[in-house]
């Protein structure tokens, strides 16, 4: 009866366990969109992203004409731990659109690729999330690669 299972049984709860669950505790995340004027070939500033554990960095993209997009990344292991993993997961619109996870011994830049589908308008967001720290990130590119179709009604 002096075990802790019981004591969470009863709904009881130790100092450790009120640290994780105490919204007091908790980060305030800035939750406004950096603003990127996306066109045929666009350049994201890496130093926005925040690369490190649990950290996240929202875009909104306003793309100057309708069509199919999709980024690149440039990418590798920063971390000195070999056997260490991390993932980036992108988010365009609320959907998981790619996870690239690397182990702490590819340390060589390579060139990962995300299909995002069509973007059109200033609705558009793309959302990066770093499971664990030590992913270096040393270029992103957002690139249209087909036009949306003009429908020709002139209007």
């Amino acid at each position: 009866m002096r075990m802790p299972a019981f004591a969470r049984f009863l709904g009881k709860r130790d100092e450790i366990e009120e640290s994780f669950h105490d919204p007091s505790q908790e980060e305030e995340k800035d939750e406004n969109p950096i603003l990127i004027r996306a066109g045929e070939e666009t350049a994201i500033d890496t130093s926005l992203l925040d690369t490190g554990r649990g950290g996240t960095t929202l875009f909104q993209i306003a793309v100057e004409e309708p069509g199919e997009y999709r980024l690149l990344l440039n990418v590798r292991s920063a971390s000195e731990n070999e056997l260490a993993q991390m993932s980036l997961s992108m988010f365009y619109n609320c959907d998981l659109v790619r996870t690239i996870t690397l182990g702490g011994s590819q340390r060589e830049w390579r060139t990962e690729t995300a299909e995002l589908g069509e973007l059109n308008g200033y609705q558009n967001y793309l959302r990066f999330y770093f499971g664990q720290s030590g992913m270096g990130i040393k270029e992103a590119k957002l690139i249209r690669i087909a036009k949306t179709p003009d429908c020709g009604n002139g209007v």
